[in-house]
């Protein structure tokens, strides 16, 4: 906005005070979108980053929004004008076919099976769709596309409407109430009650849009994948009273233990244990109990299950992976019956075309981003309405249109491939990613040279651009891979380097290649150099399925904070050494008289007492290994004392600011690795 407002660039200062909107979606009801005539001479030329200089021409793509060209179509100019019809599509990062995205993007695909029916050879798709896009957002761009023209619009949206980073004065003075009367519990149901009022207000802007422009609206209801992600994966739980942390934790482990072991039945009596300690505010109980019931056969309690494990994760105050909730999907339901909108409900053709079962990785890549496969299923359903809409009414043989298009096995490959890295990094279990491993290996073997790259330009120290093999691994511009680790993600997050995800890759290349092979990768991180030091506060170097603040805070801070009694930090040396280790802690919430403790590969090397106030303790010529370390910080137990913390919660969220409502079991300002002195 400051640039904006530095190049006197009212209209998008206009946008951004809208996008801003967005984040406070509890203050007073937005005001209805302009007519036409009320718009400005500027906004008539604005749509998205894109903008024309008079009336009938042509949409160029602007360069000081550069920044936000990768969230968008790879598009420089959209058509001021069109001879054939106009079909607008509006939505998110599913709309934009992530990962597959430009090759196989659902409004190309949309276009492509409308121009197979003779009644809709002249009809456009306009990709409007933007990653990360919010629901202020999306019918801002419904107002704006008004200078195309369209016939239609199709409204692919959902995922992004769970929660905020922040929220108007109303709204805070309900998840007040909720947190003083019912702790978290209050909360979470403030939340989804926001979110069906929130799903309302978008329905009704967006049916105002139409109505003016008298056309009609296809609504995509999303899904999720229920099956595959795993939101028991992490032990996440917000505040617990009367000293109930402890053993929801022991509960919680015991109850994964469990169920890895095929222990159904002590399974689910761990995990409903843990769901009436909780009161339902964790997703962990919920996930848990789904997955037993799914082993047993019980789709459709498993299908519930997940359901809301999925929904109180996104209504707790954490980073997490976007979705879309219960809430929201009957919400959109509920506005094809209130506004007369066209619905394709996701999570029914789903449920049909995989024979009555839960949306997985046939469907889905990873949370909410469709395969291949699911993006035909989509399209198709959107395809047959839109002739009916816009052509004479019959489809004709949609379904042999669809079954023929495809990505291509090469850009599959691709698309798997960065799954797996995109799921590892979203804290998923290594069986997710090593499947998408090797269905990019199975549908093109080639993908081994990628691979390989990308072992080489990550598991190297120093920035991983830097690296000979890095043009091998980001292919060429234009290409999904290019937009994925070029643009999307830029360099692909060089400080999250998952020894997990490593191996897997490590194995599936080996398998191709012999390890003794110079074209097999290196299976671990490269070793650091103990003279340079080592910081250990940071993503590098977290332990796999980590409960911390560098994962879930939904704020940077300048201390790392412990969400699970023991913390771990993994690094790797590239020769075994002596060295000293600093460590600057503080444990505000722990009982009196307890301990942390610190083991280095399972040995014992100190004890220091809990401290309110930060505090230094150094153990001095520790002995490391060659190749991996861990470092493991057992935290002392956390007060059952709730109502200080309640309080905390309450006072963030009168200054607006989103509380945190994780357990702080210990703090690090410092943790640090140095050569022995």
């Amino acid at each position: 906005m400051a640039q904006a407002m530095l190049e006197n660039d009212d209209a998008r200062i206009r946008a951004l005070c809208r996008s801003l909107a967005d984040e406070l979606p509890g203050s007073a009801d937005p005001a209805p979108e302009p007519e036409d005539d009320d718009a400005s001479a500027a906004d008539e030329q604005r749509l998205g980053i894109w903008s024309r200089d008079a009336d009938g021409a042509p949409f160029r793509r602007l360069n000081q929004y550069r920044p936000e060209w990768r969230m968008w179509a790879d598009v420089d100019e959209i058509p001021g004008e069109s001879a054939g019809r106009r079909i607008i599509l509006l939505g998110e990062s599913a709309a934009r076919g992530y990962l597959y995205d430009p090759t196989f993007a659902p409004a190309a695909v949309l276009q492509r099976l409308l121009h197979s029916v003779p009644a809709t050879r002249d009809v456009e798709v306009v990709d409007l769709a933007r990653s990360s896009i919010g629901p202020a957002g999306v019918v801002q761009l419904a107002a704006e596309s008004r200078r195309l023209r369209p016939d239609l619009f199709v409204v692919v949206a959902g995922n992004n409407w769970c929660g905020s980073l922040s929220y108007g004065a109303s709204t805070r003075v309900e998840l007040i109430e909720g947190l003083i009367e019912r702790g978290y519990r209050g909360f979470i149901d403030a939340i989804e009650a926001w979110q069906v009022s929130r799903t309302q207000t978008t329905a009704e802007r967006l049916a105002g849009i139409a109505d003016r422009l008298g056309i009609p609206v296809i609504l995509v209801v999303p899904e999720t994948n229920l099956n595959d992600w795993r939101e028991d994966q992490n032990p996440i739980v917000p505040l617990l009273a009367g000293g109930g942390t402890g053993r929801w934790f022991d509960l919680a482990y015991r109850a994964r233990a469990a169920l890895d072991n095929g222990e159904l039945a002590d399974a689910e009596r761990l995990a409903s244990e843990l769901i009436a300690l909780d009161n339902g505010t964790s997703p962990v109980g919920h996930s848990i109990c789904g997955h037993c019931h799914m082993r047993r056969g019980d789709v459709d309690t498993a299908r519930r299950l997940f359901e809301v494990a999925r929904d109180v994760a996104r209504a707790l105050p954490i980073d997490t992976s976007p979705g879309c909730s219960r809430a929201i999907q009957d919400g959109l339901r509920g506005a094809g019956e209130a506004h007369g909108f066209h619905v394709v409900d996701l999570p029914s053709l789903m449920q049909d075309a995989l024979g009555g079962a839960l949306p997985d990785r046939r469907m889905f890549l990873d949370y909410c981003h469709l395969t291949s496969a699911g993006i035909r299923l989509m399209t198709d359903a959107v395809a047959r309405i839109s002739v009916r809409l816009l052509g004479d009414g019959d489809p004709g043989d949609l379904a042999a249109a669809t079954a023929t298009l495809g990505p291509g096995p090469e850009v599959d490959a691709d698309a798997h491939f960065m799954a797996a890295i995109h799921c590892a990094r979203w804290r998923q279990s290594g069986e997710l990613p090593a499947f998408h491993l090797a269905e990019a290996v199975r549908l093109s073997p080639a993908i081994a040279t990628r691979m390989r790259a990308y072992l080489q330009c990550f598991a190297r120290s120093g920035p991983a651009w830097l690296d000979r093999f890095f043009p091998a691994l980001i292919g060429r511009p234009g290409s999904p891979t290019h937009r994925f680790f070029c643009e999307i993600s830029p360099f692909v997050d060089t400080d999250i380097r998952d020894e997990t995800l490593f191996a897997a890759i490590a194995d599936t290349v080996n398998d191709l290649v012999p390890s003794g092979s110079a074209n097999a990768g290196p299976s671990t991180p490269a070793g650091s150099n103990g003279t340079a030091g080592v910081d250990l506060i940071s993503r590098e170097h977290a332990a796999p399925n980590q409960v911390s603040s560098l994962f879930y805070a939904t704020m940077r801070r300048s201390f790392f904070e412990a969400n699970e009694p023991e913390t771990g930090f993994v690094f790797t040396l590239g020769k075994a050494e002596r060295l000293d280790l600093e460590i600057t802690y503080r444990t505000r919430d722990a009982e009196a008289g307890g301990d942390i403790v610190l083991r280095l590969n399972d040995r014992q090397i100190g004890v220091f007492p809990a401290a309110a106030k930060w505090a230094t303790a150094t153990l001095d010529d520790l002995a490391l290994d060659r190749g991996r370390n861990e470092l493991a910080v057992t935290w002392p137990p956390v007060s059952g004392d709730i109502d200080s913390r309640i309080g905390q919660s309450v006072a963030q969220l009168r200054r607006n600011t989103l509380p945190n409502p994780l357990n702080a079991f210990g703090q690090i300002h410092r943790l640090r690795l140095t050569p022995a002195r």
